[in-house]
């Protein structure tokens, strides 16, 4: 359980530093979802890929998204 919050944690945390910078929450989303997934993709070679992993990441990243789009006012 907790590798899925740490998936989580990393995906919010590459939303708001890339969404926040560069004032495209939409981005911040793509890039941490785009680096969940070619981690995953790199989990296949060592036998530790989880779909669910790289669900938390892109949960965490759209959590982001929503509060930068909706409460953040970018």
């Amino acid at each position: 359980m907790t590798d899925k919050i740490l998936h989580f944690m990393a995906g919010a945390f590459i939303s708001v530093v890339v969404g926040y910078l560069t004032r495209m929450p939409i981005l911040g989303f793509l890039v941490a979802c785009a680096i969940g997934l070619i981690k995953e993709f790199w989990d296949i070679e060592h036998g530790t890929a989880e779909f669910l992993d790289f669900v938390a990441t892109a949960l965490g990243a759209f959590l982001v998204l929503l509060i930068l789009k909706y409460l953040g006012g970018l």
